[in-house]
């Protein structure tokens, strides 16, 4: 039984058709698969990037805070020193106003 020319052309062009989708097929998933691996070496970047940026934050604020605790410890000794100032000050006026009322008498 012969095979028809057509039939032979059919069989032919459709085989032709099917090895380029398959090559498509392939092809698209090549692309797929470059264009996620190129994300995902982005997305490593991009970790990188934040992770850098956040330990340089983190040391400043450390650094901030350090002084800012100094600063705070510095205050609070000039406050002390202040207070006993003031204690010193209040004996000496308590004084004054004995002394003032003694002679007032």
């Amino acid at each position: 039984m012969p095979i028809e020319l057509s039939t032979l052309l059919t069989i032919i062009l459709s085989g032709t058709n099917a090895a380029q989708f398959f090559i498509i097929w392939k092809t698209r998933k090549s692309s797929v698969r470059k264009s996620d691996a190129e994300a995902q070496q982005q997305e490593i970047l991009t970790v990188a990037n934040l992770s850098d940026v956040y330990t340089k934050i983190s040391e400043a604020l450390k650094k901030d805070v350090e002084e800012l605790i100094k600063k705070t410890e510095r205050q609070a000794e000039q406050i002390e020193k202040q207070a006993k100032q003031i204690a010193g000050l209040t004996k000496t006026l308590t004084d004054y106003e004995r002394k003032c009322k003694l002679c007032q008498k």
